[in-house]
C-alpha cells in the first residue's frame, strides 16, 4: 500500500518534471533521487512537494486565465 503510493507520487512528480522542465523520464528520475538525498528527506516528500509546486502555479495561471475570461467577455458586452 505505501509502496505502491511512493511510487504513483514519484511517478507523478517525475511526469511533471518532464512536461514543466522539458526533462527526459531518466533525467526527472535522477534529479528526484538526487535532489531527495541533498535535502535528506525521502523520494515521497520531495514528489509531494514537486506535485504541490506545480499544481500552485497551475491554480495561479488558472485563476489569471478566469479572470482574463472575465475582463474580455465584459469589453465585447
Amino acid at each position: 500500500e505505501e509502496a505502491q503510493k511512493t511510487e504513483k507520487a514519484i511517478r507523478l512528480a517525475k511526469r511533471a518534471l518532464q512536461q514543466n522542465e522539458n526533462m527526459t523520464e531518466d533525467e526527472a528520475h535522477r534529479y528526484i533521487q538526487k535532489r531527495s538525498m541533498e535535502l535528506r528527506i525521502s523520494k515521497l516528500e520531495l514528489s509531494e512537494r514537486i506535485l504541490k509546486s506545480y499544481q500552485k502555479k497551475v491554480e495561479l495561471w488558472e485563476l489569471t486565465s478566469v479572470q482574463t475570461l472575465l475582463a474580455m467577455k465584459k469589453l465585447l458586452k
